[in-house]
């Protein structure tokens, strides 16, 4: 900016010159009245441009002319206007609900996370929120409100009523039916196993054998055998014929007796105090636990630790992990527009009503933040930015003003020929 007030100093100085040499050298040629009247409008115009721009930021030549600084005298004024057009048209409901409308969202994020670049960064950008989140954690400070917090809500946590609602949750939905199909499946296939079915025989053989085990004139008499077979062909089998029983019929007894289970427990755990009693007693003997709460400190620290050491590690699983659900995550975008069009609906749905009701702390914001700065600082902010332009019209002002004399005094000489 310094450069461009010196050529506009510079344009006023050389009008100033040609001014002086056209009075003096006048009667050389007929030119010279050419070069007077642009010279004195050149300095009428650079003069006055001058006088405009610099009384919008303070008193020219430091005299406190009337209607001059007008921006250091008028910044609260200019800045709660400002602040109040902001709010009125970029904050407005219509506006930013139009804007969000045909933004795109979606489409723009999707764009940006097809770059691998991009992926690879806003990984980054996670596994470094990670580390700050888990050396917060470990700050001694931070440590013991987290636990003090975690405690002062657990001892309030009403167990019988949790375990209720989630058990009614899962009854009400039937999930607990199918959380026995996979319970069963799983053992079925268990059991499959040659490897599984020998141990099994032989702690079912054991425990038979411990059982039935006579004596005959003081002498033990070994049932082992005869425990094997009830275990091999008995025992086994029958299990494995009412898994495959319960697993294939909705309406199997094993089922009604489960629901019936699940009804008398849910209701013992809304209506008997001895049961919610219990409960609460087992709450509270495991937060007393001192011992219980070293392990689960010591555990705690060195789950931090072996994930603060995994996310500086050049091969992090942990970041491969974010780079997989991000991979996933945009073939997902990219496959599926339904799930563009959510995110679109949902971005149109929040933005506009958390704009308008922040809107009035965005313009007090705007308006406090104005009002801390100091006249001098806007002023220097304000010139800054368009200073240059300012300058230019300075320039602008004695050119024009040059040619704009040049002109009248030509066209008084053609009308004094008439």
């Amino acid at each position: 900016m310094k450069n461009r007030k010196r050529l506009a100093g510079a344009c006023l100085v050389i009008a100033a010159c040609l001014y002086i040499v056209s009075i003096k050298w006048a009667g050389l040629s007929p030119a010279m009245a050419y070069l007077n009247a642009f010279a004195e409008a050149a300095m009428i115009g650079g003069i006055a441009d001058w006088f405009a721009v610099t009384a919008l930021f303070r008193h020219p030549l430091g005299i406190p002319i009337p209607h001059t600084s007008i921006i250091a005298r008028n910044k609260s004024r200019i800045g709660h206007s400002l602040s109040r057009f902001i709010r009125n048209n970029f904050l407005s409901g219509a506006y930013v609900h139009a804007s969000v409308e045909r933004a795109d969202l979606a489409g723009k994020w999707l764009q940006w996370l097809q770059a691998p670049a991009h992926r690879e960064k806003l990984a980054d950008g996670l596994c470094r929120a990670i580390r700050y989140a888990l050396r917060a954690g470990q700050d001694d400070s931070a440590r013991r409100f987290i636990e003090a917090t975690l405690l002062r809500y657990a001892s309030r946590l009403a167990p019988a009523t949790l375990i209720g609602r989630v058990l009614a949750a899962l009854k009400e939905d039937g999930q607990h039916q199918a959380l026995l199909d996979d319970t069963l499946t799983r053992l079925a296939h268990w059991l499959e196993s040659p490897v599984h079915q020998r141990w099994l025989k032989r702690q079912l053989t054991q425990v038979i054998f411990r059982l039935i085990n006579p004596r005959f004139f003081g002498r033990e008499i070994s049932l082992n055998r005869f425990a094997g077979w009830i275990a091999n062909e008995r025992l086994i089998e029958r299990f494995s014929r009412l898994l495959t029983e319960v697993s294939q019929d909705p309406d199997h007894p094993v089922r009604r007796q489960l629901d019936q289970t699940l009804d008398h427990f849910i209701e013992r755990t809304r209506n008997d105090p001895v049961m919610i009693a219990r409960l609460d007693r087992i709450r509270d003997e495991l937060l007393s636990n001192a011992p219980m709460q070293r392990y689960i400190q010591r555990l705690w620290a060195n789950v931090l630790l072996r994930w603060e050491a995994d996310l500086d590690s050049s091969t992090s699983h942990t970041k491969a992990s974010l780079l997989d659900f991000i991979d996933h995550y945009v073939q997902v975008l990219d496959q599926n527009p339904a799930a563009r069009d959510w995110i679109n609906t949902q971005a149109i749905t929040l933005i506009p009503p958390l704009v308008a009701s922040n809107s009035a702390r965005i313009d007090a914001y705007i308006r406090h933040y104005i009002d801390q700065l100091s006249a001098r600082d806007v002023v220097e902010q304000i010139e800054h930015n368009v200073g240059n332009d300012l300058q230019y019209i300075r320039i602008n002002g004695t050119l024009v003003g040059g040619l704009v004399g040049v002109a009248i005094h030509a066209l008084t000489q053609l009308a004094l020929l008439f």
